[in-house]
This record gives C-alpha cells, sequence and structure tokens, in this order.
C-alpha cells in the first residue's frame, strides 16, 4: 500500500465515524494498517531497505522485514510515513526502545557536530608543499594542460616538486585544504582549477588572474578521488607554474563503510570503502579501494590494493599487486608479486618471476629479479644476522653484517667472544695441507662450465677436524689453514735462512784459508 493510499483510507474513516458510531463501531485507521501489515512492511522494505542496509545501521533488508513485522500498528503506520532513512532510523529505534525490545547501537542515529563515528572531521598540518611545478612535478602548466596528482603519499610529494615527507597525513583523506599559488603566468585573463580525479572538470575556477605579472592564490577544500591512482585533477588554461600546500585534511567517519561489491561465489567483503571480492570465495578484509579478483585471493587491508592471482594474498600496504598464482606481498607501497609462488614487501619490490622473494627498501626504484626462483634484497644500509645474544642482558654475541663500503661480510671475531684458545702449530698445518687433496670440481646438476676449486669437506674434515660435520666447509676455517699454512712455511723459510746463512759464514772462513794457503804456495 502507497503513502498516499494510507493517507486516503485515514481521512475516509474519519469521515465514515459519525454513521460507524450509530452502528456502535469504530473504525481505526491502525485496524486497517494492522489487516494489510504484509503489504505495508513490503511497501517499506522495497523503498528503504537497500539505503539502510548500505548506511552504518547494520541492518540487512530481510532483517528491517522481520524488525517492521513486529512493531506496533501505530509504529508501523509512522514507519510507512517516514520520508528518509534516518526518519526510518528514528521510528524503528523509537518503537524498539519503547517496546523494551533490544536496539542495536549502530541504529540509533544520535550523534554531534564533529563526531568521529559519522561526521568528516577536519584536521590542520603545518602547511606543508605537495605540488610545485617550478622544481617538479613535470614543470611549467601549458595552456590547455591537465595534471593528476597525489594529495596522500606514504613516501612523499618528491616527484611532484614537493616535500619528502606525508605531510603528517596518517591515511588516505576524504578531503584536504589546499592553498594554490599561480607564478610566472603568461598572458591573461585565464584561470586554474582542481577537482576530484576522475570526474569532470567544472566550470568553476580555483584561481582567476588577469595580467602576467600576478602571482594570485587561493584556498580551497578539495574533495578526493577515492581508490584511484590519483587523487585530484589540475587544469591550467594558459601557461603558468603551479605551488601546492596542504592546509589540513578530512578523515571519513568511523562509522563509513563506503561501497562495497561482492560478485563472487561465498565471497566476502568485511568492510572499508570502495572495496570488490569478485573471484570465487575471495576476500576483503577492509581498507580503501581494494580488489579481491580472483578464486581465493585474500586482500587483508591498506588502500588500492589488488589479489589477482588464484590464492593470491595481499596483507596490507597501498598500491600493491599480487597477480601471480599463490603470491603475496606482505605491505609496503607499489609492490608487484607477478609471478607464481612469489612474495614481494617494502617499496617497488617487483617479485615479477616464479618463485622470487624480493624486499626492497624505501628507495623510490623499482628493484626485481632477472631469473626465477630468485631472493633478492635491496638494503642499502646494510644487511645483517644475529645468531646468538647475550641470554641475560640481549646484547649481541655472534653476528655477521654486510655493509654499504666495505667489500665483504663482516662476523663477530672479538677475542672476548671466544675460548678455548689452543695455539696453531704452523709447520704442521702445512704438512696436513700438503698432503690434502686438491681438485677442480662442479656440483652435481650445475652448469659443467661453472668449475671451483677446493678440497672435499671430507678431506679437510680428515685432515684437521674443523668445522661441525665432515659434510660442510665454513669459510673462516679455510682461510685460518690459508694463515696457519703460511706461518709455517714462513718459519721452513726462517730455519733455511738462518742454515744457508751459518753455510755463507763457512764458506766465507774456507774462502780465506784457502787464499792464505795459495800465497804461501807462491812464495815458494
Amino acid at each position: 500500500m502507497s503513502r498516499r493510499a494510507i493517507l486516503i483510507a485515514v481521512v475516509t474513516l474519519g469521515l465514515i465515524t459519525g454513521n460507524a458510531l450509530a452502528q456502535h463501531v469504530v473504525p481505526s485507521a491502525l485496524l486497517t494498517i494492522d489487516q494489510n501489515r504484509a503489504t505495508v512492511v513490503e511497501r517499506i522494505v522495497g523503498e528503504w531497505g537497500d539505503r539502510l542496509a548500505s548506511s552504518n545501521a547494520g541492518i540487512s533488508a530481510p532483517q528491517l522485514r522481520q524488525i517492521l513485522s513486529g512493531l506496533r500498528s501505530d509504529h508501523l503506520l509512522a514507519a510507512s510515513l517516514a520520508g528518509s532513512v534516518e526518519g526510518l532510523r528514528d521510528v524503528v529505534s523509537g518503537a524498539l526502545v519503547r517496546s523494551d525490545s533490544a536496539v542495536s547501537p549502530t541504529l540509533k542515529h544520535t550523534k554531534s557536530l564533529g563526531d568521529t563515528t559519522d561526521d568528516l572531521v577536519y584536521t590542520p598540518v603545518v602547511p606543508c608543499r605537495i605540488v610545485d611545478t617550478r622544481s617538479g612535478g613535470g614543470g611549467v602548466f601549458l595552456p590547455g594542460n591537465q595534471r593528476n596528482w597525489l594529495a596522500y603519499s606514504p613516501t612523499g610529494f618528491a616527484s611532484q616538486g614537493g616535500s619528502a615527507t606525508n605531510c603528517r597525513i596518517p591515511v588516505h583523506p576524504a578531503a584536504v585544504m589546499l592553498n594554490v599559488t599561480l607564478a610566472d603566468t603568461v598572458g591573461g585573463p585565464a584561470f586554474f582549477v582542481i577537482w576530484p580525479f576522475n570526474q569532470t572538470r567544472p566550470l568553476a575556477a580555483t584561481v582567476n588572474w588577469w595580467a602576467s605579472a600576478q602571482q594570485p592564490a587561493n584556498a580551497e577544500i578539495v574533495p578526493l578521488c577515492s581508490g584511484c591512482a590519483s587523487d585530484f585533477s589540475a587544469y591550467a588554461s594558459l601557461q603558468t607554474n603551479a605551488i601546492i600546500d596542504v592546509l589540513g585534511y578530512f578523515n571519513r567517519p568511523t562509522n563509513y563503510s563506503g561501497t562495497h561489491t561482492i560478485t563472487g561465489f561465498d565471497a566476502t567483503d568485511s568492510g572499508g570503502f570502495q572495496s570488490t571480492a569478485s573471484g570465487d570465495y575471495s576476500t576483503v578484509a577492509g581498507g580503501l579501494g581494494n580488489t579481491a579478483s580472483a578464486s581465493y585471493s585474500t586482500v587483508g587491508g591498506g588502500s588500492t590494493n589488488g589479489a589477482a592471482g588464484v590464492d593470491s594474498t595481499v596483507a596490507g600496504g597501498n598500491n600493491n599487486t599480487a597477480s601471480g598464482d599463490y603470491s603475496f606481498v606482505a605491505g609496503g607501497a607499489r609492490n608487484t608479486a607477478s609471478g607464481g609462488y612469489s612474495f614481494a614487501a617494502g617499496q617497488r619490490a617487483k617479485a615479477t618471476t616464479t618463485g622470487s622473494f624480493i624486499w626492497a627498501d624505501s628507495q623510490n626504484f623499482d628493484f626485481g629479479p632477472s631469473v626465477s626462483n630468485f631472493f633478492g634484497v635491496r638494503a642499502t644500509g646494510g644487511v645483517g644476522f644475529t645468531v646468538a645474544i647475550n641470554p641475560s642482558t640481549g646484547a649481541v654475541t655472534q653476528f655477521c653484517n654486510l655493509l654499504p663500503g666495505t667489500p665483504s661480510w663482516q662476523c663477530t671475531s672479538d677475542r672476548d667472544a671466544k675460548e678455548n684458545f689452543v695455539a696453531a702449530d704452523g709447520k704442521d698445518i702445512l704438512q696436513r695441507l700438503v698432503a690434502m687433496p686438491l681438485f677442480s670440481w662442479s656440483f652435481k646438476g650445475a652448469d659443467p662450465s661453472i668449475r671451483s676449486l677446493g678440497p672435499t669437506a671430507q678431506d679437510f674434515y680428515a685432515a684437521f677436524g674443523l668445522g661441525s660435520d665432515n659434510k660442510m666447509i665454513a669459510s673462516i676455517n679455510l682461510e685460518g689453514v690459508a694463515l696457519g699454512a703460511i706461518q709455517g712455511l714462513h718459519q721452513l723459510l726462517m730455519q733455511k735462512d738462518t742454515k744457508l746463512s751459518a753455510q755463507e759464514r763457512k764458506i766465507t772462513a774456507l774462502e780465506r784459508e784457502l787464499a792464505l794457503i795459495k800465497e804461501k804456495l807462491d812464495m815458494r
């Protein structure tokens, strides 16, 4: 029954009240509502069910139908006359309270201005430059040119000519307060306009200027495109440079769930904004603009992430893609795991080959493998492995580091970290080394042209008894044997030098005696 029909019924019943009283019958509009309860309920659900479900009320259309079916007639009449979702929420929550029924906190829509759960909340920041075309951001604006920029970046706005930080904006905001300045403009009159990315350029201008000598500025609140490659767009009608500073941002209310699309069989979208779970058995747990488009794919959160490979996962972060089957992106920003069974994390890690594991540090450059089944790490601050600590203090007691500017690994060799010292006998080490077999060889299954030189672990262990077993050789032991052999060789050379010196002295003495004998013979 439509709202118009209900009102007509109410008026008609009022007009016939006099006749009804004469017959001792008291007709009632509420009786009519009750007699047509099913029709009224379906009309309300059809008009408001989807909109109520997409709000933060937490009530689906079937749940609304069940609630309405149990309301008193006067409450149901009031619900049928509600002119908005807010009005329907107020009627239903009020009816449930008066009937002593449990009321979902999300159904009660009481709030105050600035309530973080329901309102956009403005947070000012220290003015911070996000765009400056004089020093980046694509250079000077040419006439009729449009550019697209970010208002939020976890790594900064250096590529836009702005700050190297994120300007203390913690998450993707709904809108920002910008101050726009134009410099070095050519000609006029003309205009400059900023608007949300991926929308039609508005006719209204952000900044107008009238002479080339002017450098006009203007502040405005700009909504941002959610889940998009860029946040906002800008257009200049004549040649100019643009300087854009962010003054503050507006966060979305915490109760705002945004737009969710669930199309896959048994797919799940637990929250977030503009997220899509379209693969069978796929999941988007939250975040902004995330997509799980392949079967059994998962996006845990973050923003603008996509899991497009079968059984692929993006745990979080920003602008990450796991498109390889069974691939995984742990987080960070602008990482790609496109190879099957690949892993990527950090910033701009590109695990593009099968079975590759790629970690990239904060440097703003792509880093990826050249072969399959590759483990790669970009760590421009160095790499370290700690294998032992002091159990009482946690201080590192055994480690190996590869640091920038050093040609090789540096491992713990502190005297205070060692014990059970036994002096080495260089000559003995040399004798054992001379007796130990050496071979040129290649690993089984490897390219036979790749050759190596050295002992087997069994021969090395038999000769020196160093290491934990006879299957491996620690490089420190090879180096130690080489140093010991050098010392042993030095000792032998010193002994020979001593012997040679003694022999030289004897020879010299004999030569003198021979000279004297020759001199005496010559005198005869």
